[in-house]
């Protein structure tokens, strides 16, 4: 249990300190992707040269499923505006609070099915947790009812971090970032 703390409390201060690497920050955890291969989270997510990660934290059913559509929601709007064409990985998990074993098969199941056609099955995985709190304390990453997106540099370095639905104000300011790093690579 002293591990599972130590671990989520990394991961937390990882996600608030955008200037530090993920991979740096956070303990390993071991997970499947939706196609059935092993993934470690973060390490295994890799840029081109920029990830984009779709995060989702529910400790309910129903705060999972409405964060989920928001996450496709974003999903969409981005793929609309091309930000996947050549810079940018995307990759979609769910963080799921408290459930019990016995239902986790199904759990994934689900959520893998509402992506199905829309996402990657090599780039999205749940991620089941005994205690999510952690990640309370930054609104950004709350269990709050709202998705995070997270831009990550190929350093997996936090660039951005956002929160909720998808506008127009926050794809440019994505966008924005993704130009400002890629000319910043140029140069």
């Amino acid at each position: 249990m002293k591990n599972f703390k130590i671990l989520y409390f990394t991961l937390f201060v990882a996600l608030c300190l955008s200037s530090e690497s993920l991979l740096a920050e956070i303990q390993e955890i071991k997970t499947s992707t939706f196609d059935g291969n092993r993934f470690i989270f973060p390490a295994d997510i890799k840029g081109r040269p920029l990830s984009l990660l779709f995060l989702a934290m529910a400790d309910n059913r129903n705060d999972g499923e409405l964060q989920q559509k928001i996450l496709i929601e974003w999903h969409l709007a981005l793929e609309s505006s091309d930000v996947f064409v050549e810079h940018l990985s995307a990759y979609h998990f769910s963080v799921v609070d408290k459930a019990p074993f016995f239902v986790k098969k199904l759990i994934t199941k689900a959520i893998a099915d509402a992506y199905k056609g829309i996402v990657s099955p090599s780039n999205s995985g749940a991620i089941f947790v005994k205690n999510s709190n952690f990640f309370t304390s930054d609104p950004k990453f709350s269990l709050n009812g709202k998705p995070s997106l997270i831009l990550l540099s190929l350093e997996n370095e936090v660039i951005l971090k956002l929160s909720g639905s998808p506008d127009k104000n926050k794809i440019d300011l994505l966008n924005s970032e993704i130009d400002a790093y890629l000319e910043k690579r140029r140069s």
